[in-house]
């Protein structure tokens, strides 16, 4: 409005009223107080009024202009400047019709120029005038406030977290849909495997059950049989010493073996030692033109189960047992190490009439010749 008053008047000091006469509204008053907006008036004119335009602005000016008179009935008079902008028949007839006074100066402005052609279907109303100047005008750059950007940012906040629930949304349906998928797959093949396994567990059984039975466990043939690789890798082994040893186990059932250390020597090295853990073990691999070794020992750790308690029963038992070894003709030594009580002059006799043992254990050392030998 202050542009529009620079344009209209050429100058902004003192009051001044802009008169405007609009197609829809009607007409509007404007004051100015040297060139700042004072307040703004708008009287509606009827559309039946007809030729009596004239006659109502005169009315509608005359009540602003008594209306500023109140407003400063102390203050030294002020002329009122009151500028109109119309155009064609009604712009002449209020210039003839007003008569400037001391304290009222009247102007009036032409919306159609002398110098461009009159067009009959001109109207008094500034509509077009107004946006004529509006569109000259250059908006200046209004940035919002800190206080203004904050309900902005809160909005895209709002549309980011909902974006990002439905984005989650989205993602937990399609991984529960995978999951599910997943699941469904592993428990087809979870079925097919366990149909394997059935199959397979009802062919072992009866596969197990076609076998012959056998007197010793698994493990035990297992152990027997990774003893018996191990042992096939040397030429000499103690096949002969466990059968020797085992005729005699076999008639004695009391005697349960423990322990049993086999050794392979020389035959003067068996003769000038006392026991197989003194001789050097030497087992002798499959070489080409080697000496046959002439002897084997074992030292036999063993105990008599079940044991009654009476030592003397199991001193006897250990002396037979011994001499059914001697009465072998391929044993060429038979020695008791330990018996299950010591009774050497050497050995500190103690003990308690009252006290029972629970077990008698004895070793013995065997000497053996080897097959073909006499």
């Amino acid at each position: 409005s202050e542009r529009l008053l620079g344009e209209v008047a050429g100058c902004s000091d003192g009051w001044r009223v802009l008169v405007s006469l609009h197609r829809v509204s009607g007409l509007r008053q404007t004051c100015f107080d040297n060139g700042e907006f004072h307040f703004s008036r708008l009287a509606p004119l009827p559309a039946s009024a007809g030729r009596s335009y004239p006659a109502l602005i005169r009315d509608e000016v005359e009540k602003v202009r008594r209306y500023l008179n109140s407003r400063q009935p102390g203050m030294p008079a002020q002329p009122l400047h009151i500028h109109f902008l119309l155009a064609g028949d009604l712009l002449q007839e209020l210039q003839t019709g007003l008569v400037e006074q001391e304290s009222v100066h009247y102007h009036f402005f032409d919306l159609m120029p002398e110098d461009s052609p009159r067009d009959p279907a001109q109207t008094p109303f500034s509509d077009r005038y107004f946006v004529q100047q509006l569109l000259k005008l250059r908006p200046e750059n209004d940035y919002a406030s800190a206080a203004d950007r904050r309900w902005f940012f809160l909005r895209r906040l709002r549309a980011g977290v909902a974006a990002a629930g439905c984005i989650l949304l989205i993602g937990s349906a399609c991984c529960s849909a995978l999951t599910c998928f997943n699941g469904m797959a592993l428990k087809r093949k979870t079925d097919a495997a366990g149909a394997q396994v059935s199959k397979y567990a009802a062919e072992h059984e009866l596969a197990r059950a076609r076998l012959p039975q056998t007197p010793v466990a698994a493990a035990d043939l297992k152990q027997a049989v990774m003893m018996a690789n191990r042992l096939a890798q040397f030429r000499t082994t103690p096949l002969a010493m466990v059968s020797v040893l085992s005729r005699s186990l076999d008639r004695f059932p009391v005697v349960q073996l423990s322990k049993l250390k086999w050794v392979v020597a020389e035959r003067q090295e068996m003769t000038h030692r006392d026991t197989p853990a003194q001789a050097a073990p030497q087992l002798v691999a499959e070489v080409p033109g080697a000496a046959e070794p002439a002897l084997q020992a074992a030292v036999l750790h063993a105990r008599i189960e079940p044991f009654n308690g009476n030592l003397r029963e199991a001193m006897d038992l250990v002396d037979q047992f011994a001499e059914d070894l001697r009465a072998n003709e391929r044993v060429r030594v038979v020695s008791v190490l330990t018996m299950p009580l010591d009774v050497s002059s050497a050995a500190a006799l103690q003990g308690s009439t009252q006290a029972v043992r629970h077990e008698a254990r004895f070793s013995l050392r065997v000497v053996l010749e080897q097959a073909g030998e006499t």
